[in-house]
């Protein structure tokens, strides 16, 4: 398991500075000795670890942090590192945590010592603790419903975000007040009941009334959930809807169904429908009563044998003819039973039979008195109405149904309204709950995205009611449709401010890590150094060893301070950058004028394909920035073995963007170790130059603000290629002549 170059104090070196796993590496992380205790952990013997390269085993996720311990540990006497995962024998991904040690000036050791231990099962938990809190703050934080939390007494403990915007206290005015003191008075009993019903075990939901911090009332939709801890109830959380706009709008829809309804019933014109059978399938009080006869004695009957003296009359030849051929027809005939009586009959056919409606036209003013009195109420009606047959084939719209869709009767007549409202983002699970709904003939309500004649959309609330005849058979429904877009709009408005504000947040975030980590190391390093100067003898070779140090963690810090204030620039720039017309062809020229020098003094050859009249919509100076970054990349990072090319083409893609390719034939890289990390600040993945990181980053940053993307494709010691997509000017774009 040793080579034996290796001698006993080596031996001693390695027990001294190890904790559980031992292992020696040389700078390019190469495996100089291995200890025996690898092999109960990760399944190897010493001997097939020896001669390797330990970043091998680490996965490709972490191996760009691995590298990076390698270079500083160079620099450093010991670096802790975060746990990582490295694959066991087995094939398995094990977390180690390792602490490496800098003893190459050590005779005995003339290598890095890393000590590590296994620490799978202690990260695995705290992935499933984290994942738990996130699960719990998308569940309580990030709800979009109010969501708050009472204790066993009834008091408020937690709120999140929305429950202060729902009744107007803040969250300090909320925390420490009983649940009750928010409840209109005439629900205090109800929601008590239902708080102790939780208490007991029992997740329910209700509907309550409460009071805002000014005493507004709002209608909410409450579910509470008991909180369970060790088998005991610990307190409650409850969610809260506003469902004050939904319950006005269900109120005013059936005022106005059960007005129409009124209305309907309460005209003078009689009206019946037959099925395929002559049976009477609807009979409305105006035919009851004009026949002297109850609606029940009637219903399920056939009317030729109730009346055999219609057989031979006028109206049952015409009923027939109708029934044969489909098509509506008026007519008029005189009756003299039960009463003299001039009638004017209407015959329209129907899906499961006829429908007749008739009128005496000697009482022709009193009906005119009615029609008119329907006229008025249905012109004050602002709810589209629709009765269809029971196959949902449209019978009868009002004029506010046309308002609301852009169509009209004569073009939604024996039509399903589906056909016609439904468009390209009509939610296809509504529509089969709508479906569903109507097969089983029950009442319901549902909100749909529907779409005007004109191509407008529009989000409808709609209450659906079946008619059923005495077989308990859907002859019709009534359907009653009202206008909710502009609550849908403020709806979609609150959810994209709020994923504004999650995205803002999230940035401030990574700022102030990028603050935190990134000044933290050079502000200790300097502080440390200048304490300890005052204790070392100026004139001694230390302190200007420390004293260099010094300087070199003031530049640092000094370059951290400048790299701030450009992401801030930047930062502060994108909001109001102003984006111009840029001639592609002269920013390139630039570009590489300025690097001239390098390009005569290495070889470089540089090859441009860009017409000299492609035009884009950006910033020139982000635009000179972008191309010097990339060029003076292709240049630090070129291969040894062979002349620099560089090419630099410009294109119009089908998508109507530019797309400008600068690619090389230089050292590469691995994309699947660097592609997360890859335009992250202070990334750097090539260890053999200079660099601190944070041109990449700039480049991402400033396409993004120009409205732009950017990809990257690179292969190790082949070369690698970047790609910008902008916009062109539509106008004056070479592309568009």
């Amino acid at each position: 398991m040793c080579d034996a170059n290796f001698t006993s104090d080596f031996y001693k070196a390695i027990v001294k500075n190890s904790t559980e796993l031992i292992s020696v590496l040389d700078q390019a992380g190469e495996y100089m000795f291995v200890g025996a205790s690898v092999e109960p952990v990760l399944g190897y013997e010493a001997h097939e670890l020896l001669g390797t390269n330990a970043i091998d085993y680490i996965h490709k996720n972490d191996a760009a942090f691995a590298l990076s311990a390698l270079e500083k540990i160079c620099t450093e006497k010991e670096v802790r590192m975060l746990p990582l995962r490295f694959k066991a024998k087995n094939g398995d991904w094990r977390w180690i945590e390792c602490t490496i040690t800098n003893m190459l000036d050590n005779e005995s050791v003339r290598g890095i010592v890393a000590n590590s231990r296994d620490v799978t099962q202690e990260v695995e938990n705290e992935l499933k603790k984290e994942q738990s809190q996130s699960f719990y703050k998308s569940l309580f934080h990030d709800h979009p419903d109010a969501v708050f939390t009472l204790n066993t007494d009834g008091y408020f403990e937690d709120a999140n975000k929305q429950f202060p915007r729902l009744i107007n206290y803040s969250e300090e005015e909320i925390k420490g007040k009983h649940f009750t003191e928010l409840v209109h008075p005439s629900y205090t009993k109800e929601v008590t009941y239902a708080f102790n019903k939780a208490l007991a075990g029992q997740a329910h939901t209700i509907e309550a009334l409460v009071l805002t911090k000014q005493g507004k009332e709002i209608d909410i939709c409450v579910t509470i959930v008991p909180i369970f801890f060790k088998g005991s109830v610990e307190g409650v959380h409850v969610i809260a809807r506003d469902i004050t706009q939904l319950k006005r709008s269900d109120r005013l829809i059936r005022e106005q169904a059960d007005q129409l309804n009124s209305v309907v019933e309460s005209i003078a014109e009689p009206f019946f429908a037959l099925d395929k059978q002559w049976c009477y399938t609807y009979v409305n009080k105006a035919y009851a009563a004009f026949l002297g006869k109850y609606r029940e004695e009637m219903l399920g009957n056939n009317i030729w044998e109730t009346y055999p003296q219609s057989v031979h009359s006028l109206f049952y030849y015409k009923c027939h003819e109708v029934a044969s051929s489909g098509l509506p027809v008026s007519f008029e005939e005189p009756y003299s039973k039960p009463r003299e009586a001039v009638i004017r009959f209407s015959v329209f056919p129907s899906s499961n039979g006829i429908s007749v409606y008739f009128r005496d036209v000697i009482e022709e003013r009193g009906l005119e008195a009615e029609l008119e009195k329907l006229s008025l109420v249905a012109s004050q009606t602002t709810n589209g109405v629709i009765i269809t047959d029971g196959d949902g084939k449209v019978e009868w719209v009002n004029n506010s149904f046309e308002r609301l869709t852009g169509y009209s009767f004569a073009e939604v007549l024996h039509k399903e309204p589906g056909e016609l409202l439904q468009g390209v983002e009509t939610d296809q699970e509504t529509v089969a709950r709508i479906r569903k709904k109507l097969a089983e003939a029950v009442p319901f309500s549902e909100e749909i995205l529907n779409y005007r004649k004109n191509g407008e959309k529009v989000w409808f609330s709609m209450i659906i009611t079946p008619i059923l005849d005495t077989k308990g058979h859907v002859s019709k429904f009534i359907a009653i449709q009202s206008d909710t877009t502009d609550k849908k709009r403020s709806e979609l408005e609150l959810k994209q401010m709020a994923s504004d504000l999650s995205i803002q947040n999230k940035s401030l975030q990574q700022f102030t890590y990028f603050i935190s980590h990134n000044l933290r190391a050079p502000v200790a390093n300097a502080s440390g150094l200048a304490a300890l100067l005052p204790r070392i003898d100026k004139n001694s070779k230390k302190f200007e060893s420390v004293l260099s140090k010094l300087q070199t963690s003031v530049s640092h810090l000094d370059s951290i301070i400048k790299d701030m204030n450009t992401i801030l620039s930047l930062r502060d720039g994108n909001q109001l950058l102003p984006l111009e017309d840029v001639n592609l062809s002269a920013v390139c020229t630039e570009v590489i004028n300025s690097l001239q020098e390098s390009i005569v003094e290495l070889g470089v050859t540089t090859l441009v394909d860009v017409d000299t009249d492609c035009v884009v919509q950006a910033s020139k100076a982000y635009l000179h920035n972008i191309f010097y970054n990339l060029l003076l990349n292709a240049i630090k990072y070129r291969a040894t073995d062979r002349k620099l090319i560089i090419a630099v083409k410009c294109r119009q893609n089908k998508d109507g963007e530019v797309e400008i390719i600068i690619s090389d034939n230089g050292s590469g890289m691995e994309m699947g170790l660097v592609k997360d990390q890859l335009f992250k600040l202070y990334k750097r993945f090539h260890l053999n130059t200079t660099g601190r990181g944070v041109g990449l980053f700039l480049v991402k940053t400033q396409v993004e603000a120009m409205k732009g993307r950017i990809e990257v494709d690179s292969t190790p010691n082949v070369g690698t290629s970047f790609k910008i997509y902008l916009k062109y000017n539509v106008e004056e774009s070479f592309y568009n002549r």
